[in-house]
């Protein structure tokens, strides 16, 4: 028996998996994910009508890239989560005082506090 011979013989079975894999499984597993994230927007979309809050209106499409895109890349789940806590994070310019109420002065170390 040739050396070359035994590898040429695994060699078809190779291909044969690689074939079924790559037509096959990963197609399937990928439409898979697909559904599931598909279906969990829709939940969380719902979840947050029932609460009341604003509900983000963006496309399965762009989600499901977005995902993608975190499978491949680390930095754009880092990207994601900066972006979802900076949605939910508030942003007051005032401190929640009536206005003229509250005068402060840094330079003599005064604060005075009106009541009305």
């Amino acid at each position: 028996m040739k050396p070359g011979r035994r590898v040429t013989r695994y060699q078809g079975m190779v291909w044969a998996v690689a074939f079924w894999l790559v037509g096959g499984v990963l197609p399937a597993v990928g439409i898979g994910m697909l559904v599931i994230l598909i279906t969990v927007q829709l939940i969380r979309g719902k979840k947050r009508e029932r609460k009341g809050l604003p509900v983000p209106h963006r496309s399965a499409a762009v989600n499901g890239l977005e995902q993608l895109l975190v499978l491949l890349t680390p930095a754009k789940r880092i990207e994601l989560e900066y972006r979802a806590t900076k949605r939910e994070r508030r942003d007051d310019n005032h401190d929640g005082a009536p206005p003229n109420r509250v005068t402060i002065d840094l330079d003599k170390g005064v604060a005075r506090i009106r009541k009305q």
